[in-house]
This record gives C-alpha cells, sequence and structure tokens, in this order.
C-alpha cells in the first residue's frame, strides 16, 4: 500500500501549520479544515486569525504554538461531531 503525502494536497496548510501535527493528525485535520473553510488557502486564514472562544479566546496557531495542539485537536474534533464552538 503506497503511502498517502497529505501535504503534496495542503500545501499552504503545511506550510502553515504542518510542524505542529504529525502525518495521521494531518491525514484527520488537512482535508477537514479544508472543507469547512472552502480551501486550503481560507483553511490557513482561519487557523492563523480567527479566535476560539472554547479555547480562551486564542487562534488555533496561539494555540498549536503554546504546545496545546491536543487540546486544539479535541477542540476540532468536538465541532465535528456537533459540538458548539
Amino acid at each position: 500500500m503506497e503511502k498517502k503525502d497529505i501535504s503534496s494536497n495542503y500545501h499552504k496548510l503545511e506550510k502553515c501549520c504542518g510542524e505542529f501535527f504529525d502525518e495521521k493528525e494531518k491525514i484527520y485535520f488537512f482535508p477537514l479544515i479544508a472543507s469547512w473553510a472552502g480551501s486550503d488557502r481560507q483553511a490557513v486564514s482561519w487557523f492563523q486569525n480567527e479566535k476560539i472562544p472554547a479555547l480562551g479566546g486564542k487562534t488555533g496557531l496561539e494555540i498549536c504554538r503554546n504546545n496545546q495542539m491536543n487540546d486544539f485537536l479535541h477542540y476540532i474534533r468536538q465541532i465535528e461531531y456537533g459540538g458548539f464552538s
């Protein structure tokens, strides 16, 4: 089975936040957030600029830079499964 290279399909997300996530997380997170935002580029804008009230009013980027990637991914999963932001 050939390994899927998620980074090549989501170049802008990889450049913006790829350092914070392992390959399994990227395979989950990148397509999901790009579909919600409408594109790879819009997902990057959301990640960098949208403050998340449930996570202290910080952006996804700020949260990940503070080594809270698990909290961020938990938030994303909650939204995916119908939780509120």
